[in-house]
Formats: C-alpha cells, structure tokens, sequence
C-alpha cells in the first residue's frame, strides 16, 4: 500500500443537466479505450 505525501479529500460536486465531456491526459500519451457512456435519467 502507498502512501501519499499530502492530505487529499473530496469535494462533492453537482452534475449538471447536460454539457460537454472532457477527459484528462496529463500531457502524456494516453489512450482511452471502451469508455461508456450512459444518459442518466
């Protein structure tokens, strides 16, 4: 198990009705693969 140099914690946030996606890359080369998404209702 590792351990992280600093305190995290979570912040809830609200969803939004609709709007647009958007996934994280760290400007690294990063491919996204079976990613689904389901309308929630």
């Amino acid at each position: 198990m590792s351990r992280l140099d600093r305190n995290t914690r979570f912040v809830p946030r609200v969803a939004p009705e609709s709007g647009p996606i958007n996934l994280q890359d760290h400007n690294s080369k990063v491919r996204y693969r079976n990613v689904w998404f389901v309308e929630r209702k």
